[in-house]
């Protein structure tokens, strides 16, 4: 059962490679976990399938979705969904001012941060509104500068820090 109550933003995210029912089942419950849909979702969940992504590069999904309109941060599902809940939070590509001013190594990247599912709206929520960046996240998960995913990949999974079962549970929501 997925739940959609009101007018909430809908997060459109892209299968990168063929995932099991039970495995999209999955990343539904997560994410509406995530997004607190039990009381007031912050967000709706959208998994599109283009066999076309499957196996590509993030950042050339990026590209091609950038080149259709779509410049809103999204997440990539891949293997990492079913070993560990987690999935790429797809941003932007990394700039030629972003390389002048060495925050990464080259253009042909994307800035992208892999975070457990149930935390993709808190994230969500904080890069729109909170005035946080994947760059400080990335910076938070230990991951090298220059930015330079392809010498030097996120090792650790990225989390708000925040316990959704603890808090949702707590008495100030029930």
């Amino acid at each position: 059962m997925h739940l959609l109550r009101g007018k909430v933003p809908t997060v459109h995210a892209f299968l990168a490679c063929p995932l099991t029912p039970a495995q999209l089942e999955s990343v539904h419950t997560e994410f509406e976990f995530g997004s607190f849909a039990r009381f007031s979702g912050t967000y709706h969940l959208f998994i599109h399938d283009e066999p076309q992504f499957h196996g590509k590069p993030h950042a050339d999904i990026r590209r091609d979705l950038d080149e259709r309109g779509m410049t809103e941060d999204f997440p990539i599902l891949d293997e990492k969904v079913g070993t560990d809940k987690a999935a790429w939070l797809v941003s932007h590509m990394v700039t030629q001012d972003d390389v002048d001013e060495k925050q990464a190594v080259s253009t042909e990247d994307v800035w992208e941060i892999l975070t457990y599912i149930e935390q993709i709206p808190i994230v969500k929520v904080n890069y729109d509104v909170a005035n946080m960046s994947i760059q400080e996240d990335l910076c938070n998960c230990d991951v090298r500068w220059p930015y330079n995913p392809r010498r030097y990949p996120q090792e650790q999974i990225h989390s708000s820090g925040l316990d959704m079962k603890a808090y949702q549970t707590s008495k100030a929501l029930i």
